[in-house]
């Protein structure tokens, strides 16, 4: 795992150590860099394979070839041996090494060979191959020169900007965030810079002092539910796929620690971890007898693994909101807050944990899956407002809305969600904040549901088998799995409702909301220029905080917040109530 940057064409060559040198928190263990032709890479490490030999760039045997990767490739062994038998010689037991030698073999093919999460880059004296897991779960992002003279790539959207990299707002990325969180496709709230699409590669060269790209989509998502496989055999057929692919995260020199929300997914991902190794299980709340905190512990005592709960208070939550905004990539909400401070704290301990994302939007955990159309009122207001102040809307929006509006009760109506989330919110909303906050405190988060063999077994499931709407139950194959794994001691969790993790930060976003009406001026809202695209204060105050930390604090508009929080962070839980009150009073 590591930060990775580059630049082609012509870039001033210092770019490459500003970019990583912006990066070192993913990368605290070393960097290195390589100068090919027109490009140059570089990586900021962290190192977790083969810790004393894993130095990155890697090499070619000729040093024709170099590569830098972020994220894990988890049938590394495998390829290592099938390099070997190809007669490659490779100088240590990273599993990033297999990268430079794949190319040599297979070219742009030699992505279909990888098993994990990645984002890659191969330089040659011809240019630079990028490339990006099949899911989207490791980041890269695109900025190129206007007049087409060069191009920079970054793990981070914050180290391309900080490198010099325009940030002028895409207003049309701006009216889909505030609409429905996140900006559709490759694009970013910034109009300069693009992501690599999950599942493709780009090759870039410099033909003639221009940059010339030419993009490959090598994975694509098979249709919903094609599988002929009964309940029971579906039961069985996931239950083993998750062993294994659980047993493959067992990569590296750390413990292995996991997030326990007492959840469901939590919970089957904790079950066979604990099968593979030491295993340490961490969860945050704002209080001992939250029900996370309660199921998890009865989890962990069940399975006989080491549980640690983190206590989350209000001041912890105001002292940490500028971190947390400093680490965002886009507008923070902050009910994901609390994972900031897990992953400080799991990242005290060791650099790797499992995290059970992504299974919501393959087996249908969220209570809009059950009745689509309930997001549409809510979205259409947002659309309405962005037109009003002339926000720009796309035709990916509209298109949202109605796929959410569909909902007459055909049998495809959930398959129709579930793909579209899956292209969409899995990334944006889900992979990309998990590793900022991850990658913010060195810590790498590894995802099991979303290893894509697992990812293509439980899409090939009948819709039926996952969101059961007769009895308004979701991810109800996987509920069978977990109770076939735990029998009695899976019916606590099986059989809780859906809160998300941390479920607490959704108390903590309630208190923000109050205390941004309590601290900012009541004329800040109605007359803010975009004021109207954002349902609350608290929203609009975190974006412009946002933009702030971008420009070094130069918005005045906020600094009654900036001061409120730096004064807070001073203060006990007590007086920041007694805090609030006072300025209510006012």
């Amino acid at each position: 795992m590591c930060g990775i940057a580059g630049i082609i064409g012509n870039i001033p060559s210092g770019v490459i150590e500003r970019l990583i040198a912006e990066m070192s928190h993913r990368g605290p263990d070393g960097t290195g860099f390589s100068a090919n032709g027109n490009a140059r890479i570089g990586s900021c490490r962290l190192s977790i394979v083969d810790v004393s030999g894993g130095e990155q760039p890697f090499y070619s045997e000729d040093g024709r070839l170099s590569s830098v990767v972020n994220g894990e490739i988890y049938n590394y062994r495998e390829l290592r041996e099938e390099l070997s038998a190809s007669g490659h010689t490779l100088r240590s037991a990273s599993d990033a090494e297999v990268v430079v030698h794949l190319y040599e073999e297979y070219g742009e093919d030699c992505v279909s060979k990888l098993r994990g999460m990645f984002a890659l880059a191969v330089s040659s004296p011809d240019g630079v191959f990028l490339a990006r897991d099949r899911l989207g779960i490791k980041p890269l992002y695109l900025y190129e020169l206007p007049n087409a003279r060069g191009l920079a790539f970054a793990s981070e959207i914050r180290a391309l900007l900080r490198a010099g990299c325009d940030a002028a707002l895409d207003e049309t990325s701006l009216a889909e965030s505030v609409s429905i969180g996140y900006a559709l496709g490759s694009r970013t709230l910034f109009r300069s810079i693009r992501e690599l699409p999950p599942g493709e590669t780009l090759t870039v060269s410099v033909v003639r002092g221009e940059i010339v790209k030419r993009s490959r989509r090598y994975y694509e998502r098979k249709p919903q539910g094609l599988s002929g496989l009964t309940f029971h055999e579906a039961v069985r057929s996931l239950r083993e796929k998750i062993e294994k692919t659980v047993a493959s995260h067992f990569i590296g020199e750390y413990p292995m620690a996991i997030c326990l929300s007492g959840g469901l997914d939590s919970t089957i991902l904790a079950a066979d971890a604990s099968l593979h190794g030491e295993l340490t299980a961490f969860t945050v709340s704002d209080r001992a007898d939250h029900p996370d905190v309660l199921v998890a512990k009865n989890v962990a005592s069940h399975l006989g693994i080491r549980h640690e709960f983190l206590l989350m208070t209000q001041r912890d939550a105001f002292a940490n909101i500028v971190p947390f905004v400093e680490a965002a990539h886009t507008i923070p909400s902050v009910h994901s807050l609390p994972s900031l401070l897990l992953s400080r704290r799991i990242a005290s301990v060791t650099k790797v944990c499992l995290d059970g994302e992504g299974a919501d939007e393959v087996f249908g955990g969220y209570l809009h899956h059950m009745q689509p159309s309930r997001n549409v009122a809510s979205l259409e207001s947002s659309i309405r407002s962005c037109v009003e102040i002339g926000l720009p809307i796309s035709e990916g929006l509209l298109e949202a809305v109605e796929i959410y509006r569909y909902d007459n009760g055909e049998r495809d109506n959930g398959a129709r969600v579930l793909d579209f989330e899956q292209r969409s919110a899995l990334v944006k909303q889900h992979f990309d904040p998990l590793d900022r906050l991850g990658m913010e405190c060195s810590l790498e988060y590894r995802v099991p549901f979303m290893d894509h063999e697992l990812f293509e077994l439980g899409n090939s499931l009948p819709i039926t088998y996952r969101l059961n709407r007769s009895l308004g139950i979701g991810k109800f194959v996987l509920r069978a799995v977990a109770l076939d794994m735990l029998g009695s001691a899976g019916l606590e969790p099986v059989l809780r409702l859906k809160h998300g993790f941390p479920s607490s930060g959704a108390g903590f976003a309630r208190r923000f909301d109050d205390a941004v009406e309590q601290v900012m001026p009541a004329d800040y809202h109605p007359k803010h220029d975009l004021g109207k695209a954002f349902r609350s204060t608290g929203k609009l105050v975190l974006f412009d905080l946002f933009l702030d930390s971008l420009s070094d604090g130069a918005d005045s508009r906020v600094a009654p917040m900036r001061e409120f929080l730096a004064e807070t962070s001073r203060s006990s839980d007590a007086s920041i109530a007694r805090h609030q009150v006072m300025k209510a009073s006012v």
